[in-house]
């Protein structure tokens, strides 16, 4: 009897163990061998590589690194090395992720399906963890409660620890805080950091008792929460939308992403919906107009620019464009390139405005996107912006364009809510195509943005956005409010 019970124990134990992936080892000459590739891929295919970092101090800090390999280091801990490197460049469109199959559902693709993460779907306010849904076995975390520790270690502690492998632009620090949360990268980073806790002992603020949850499956998360809520961790809204009139003589525009793809997933068709919203406005003589943008991650098809359109009097013309490199010696470990890429580097000499400067020729500019005329209706009174950590790539293009207009017109546009996810006062913003390299030993692969555009600068303004910081409370959160929202339509109602 006693020895059943220990074999039905140890076979329940096992099972556990086995559910929770284990890390593949790598020796130390194939660790180097990654590592020469990963460094000398960065250098033909990585556009913003020394911008915010110059050449010595990187070499540096790979030279620190590269003598911190050991055998037998598991692909886990190789990872984060690369990691920690690769957000040293300080631009949020470098990627890099683990080999091995994440979860489906999009916000919880950073997840491996077969690893065990902390049961909870979170959201950071000015620097605080709070429980904004329970996704374990238990149910036992309290709604809205304001994390202070995890297993002992201080929330604000965690979430600074994690900062130093999540890249963002230049010295914005919003869009880490961001990918934290949304993109579940707290979950994915806690359990690289900590890869043998399957439980976590949670200390809220306030007075609530300390809750034990076990780790669970991404696919187990996603099913506790749905059923406790009856919706999903994935569900989306329509991205675009407009009222014609949410105050006096206000409307209001909600431009939630600039991907095309998604946003005619709910029927809309860009373009006409602006021109409509527009010329509505116009019709009204509307004097305010509030143009939500936050979360609003970008996207492609010159959508920011078609908008922005419908607010400045001259055309908008496609910017510079610069190049890492003409020669590939690492081409063989590139995987996924796209058409424009792959010409490129068949014949840079073909593709460049002159062979002392890596800047394209000014037809193939034209040819990746044409002069975009002003709009037949644009409006010309006052906006209101509202922006968050969210709003990334052409969604902090729209900003800088505001910004710029305001500045050369006199225009009157505020800014409200959090900073937002770009850093658009570098004057450069590296993005568009990838460069993407599969590490042959560790099958690591590494994103970098290929192209980059605009002219960097260091010269920060003493004042950055928003004018006005404004950002939600978790008591606001759950009652259904918009604190942001209401702050601009308040300004506006005593006409600040």
């Amino acid at each position: 009897m006693k020895s059943a019970l220990i074999l039905a124990t140890f076979a329940i134990l096992l099972n556990f163990i086995n559910a929770q992936a284990q890390s593949p080892q790598l020796t130390l000459a194939q660790q180097r061998d990654d590592f020469a590739i990963f460094r000398g891929s960065l250098e033909e295919g990585h556009g913003g590589l020394y911008y915010f970092i110059d050449k010595a101090a990187f070499t540096q800090q790979c030279d620190s690194v590269g003598k911190t390999l050991r055998e037998g280091a598991t692909v886990d801990a190789y990872y984060l090395k690369l990691r920690y490197l690769l957000t040293l460049l300080r631009h949020g469109h470098s990627g890099i992720s683990l080999p091995g199959e994440g979860e489906p559902n999009y916000w919880l693709n950073r997840l491996k399906k077969d690893r065990r993460y902390l049961p909870l779907q979170v959201t950071i306010i000015d620097h605080k963890l709070y429980v904004l849904g329970d996704c374990s076995e238990e149910q036992t975390v309290p709604k809205g409660a304001e994390i202070l520790s995890i297993n002992g270690k201080p929330t604000r502690q965690l979430l600074d620890s994690m900062a130093r492998y999540i890249p963002a632009d230049g010295i914005n620090q919003t869009f880490k805080t961001y990918n934290l949360y949304k993109y579940y990268n707290l979950h994915f980073l806690y359990n690289l950091l900590y890869p043998s806790e399957m439980e976590f002992t949670l200390r809220f603020a306030g007075g609530p008792k300390p809750v034990l949850v076990k780790a669970q499956l991404p696919s187990a998360m996603e099913k506790n929460y749905k059923g406790a809520t009856g919706k999903s961790l994935g569900q989306f809204t329509n991205p675009i939308q407009y009222k014609a009139m949410v105050a006096p003589q206000t409307a209001y525009l909600k431009a939630g992403s600039f991907f095309k793809g998604f946003i005619e997933n709910f029927g809309v068709k860009f373009e006409a919906f602006m021109d409509s919203a527009f010329h509505d406005m116009n019709s009204r003589k509307t004097q305010n107009l509030i143009i939500d943008l936050r979360d609003n991650e970008g996207g492609g098809d010159g959508y920011s620019e078609k908008l922005f359109a419908h607010i400045t009097p001259n055309s908008i013309v496609p910017g510079q464009m610069v190049v890492p490199s003409k020669t590939f010696p690492y081409q063989q470990y590139a995987i996924n390139l796209s058409d424009d890429i792959k010409g490129y580097m068949a014949d840079p000499a073909e593709f460049l405005r002159d062979n002392k400067t890596l800047f394209i020729k000014q037809k193939y500019l034209d040819m990746m996107g044409a002069a975009i005329p002003p709009a037949k209706d644009r409006f010309t009174a006052q906006i209101v912006v509202l922006i968050n950590e969210g709003v990334f790539s052409a969604g902090s293009g729209l900003v800088e364009s505001l910004y710029k207009h305001r500045q050369t017109t006199g225009q009157k546009i505020t800014f409200v809510g959090e900073e937002l996810g770009s850093d658009i006062f570098a004057g450069i913003g590296c993005s568009g195509q990838s460069y993407t390299i599969k590490l042959p030993n560790s099958a690591i692969t590494v994103d970098m943005p290929f192209l980059c555009w605009g002219n960097f600068t260091k010269n920060y303004p003493a004042k950055r956005l928003p004018d006005y910081r404004v950002l939600p409370t978790i008591n606001g959160l759950f009652q259904g409010r918009d604190e942001v929202l209401e702050f601009a339509l308040d300004r506006l109602g005593k006409n600040d």
